[in-house]
């Protein structure tokens, strides 16, 4: 996959789940076979990881829509956006979803909680929130972050796994690692 093992590739881009790598690898068996291929390739892995994103967009929304009543339409406001977006980015779109500018920080802590944003956790480090107790120390990285390079704006990555669906733009190669992606 573009120079990437395929393995490495598809954890890239899953979020760490075992039901999410088991989606994601029955819809590349699926267009294999559909095609008629006898192995799996990168057409069939790329059309498998846009099922997935698809998948795994709506899973995110059944989980925040009790806390996030508008939570589809601010997610269909990042199609086609770039994976790096400021804390203004975010603040923009919860507003032109239909809600309050009182919900803009119980959005963003909502979308990072959800593993969809990644904190910058250093100057070009993302780190996306797979355990909760790690929430308090990657905030307090993040908030040092922002008031040293972007003037206290704080800057998030969206999550690989939704790239897919969203068409979002990457601006950098991806790395290996699951919890922390290094621009």
């Amino acid at each position: 996959m573009g120079g990437i093992p395929s393995w490495e590739y598809i954890t890239l881009r899953i979020l760490p789940r075992p039901r999410d790598l088991i989606f994601l690898v029955k819809s590349a068996l699926q267009f294999a076979v559909n095609r008629g291929h006898t192995k799996v390739e990168e057409k069939d892995i790329r059309g498998g990881e846009a099922e997935y994103s698809r998948f795994a967009l709506n899973s995110l929304i059944v989980e925040a829509i009790v806390k996030i009543p508008k939570v589809e339409n601010l997610l269909n406001d990042f199609v086609q956006s770039s994976e790096l977006v400021t804390e203004h980015d975010v603040d923009s779109r919860t507003l032109r979803a239909g809600m309050q500018e009182t919900d803009k920080r119980m959005v963003i802590d909502w979308l990072v909680r959800l593993t969809f944003l990644g904190l910058e956790t250093a100057p070009g480090r993302f780190e996306f929130l797979y355990d909760e107790q790690d929430l308090r120390k990657l905030e307090a990285m993040a908030r040092k972050t922002a008031d040293e390079t972007t003037d206290g704006v704080r800057r998030f990555c969206i999550h690989p796994a939704f790239h897919a669906f969203l068409e979002i733009s990457s601006s950098r190669a991806t790395t290996p690692g699951q919890m922390v992606i290094n621009l």
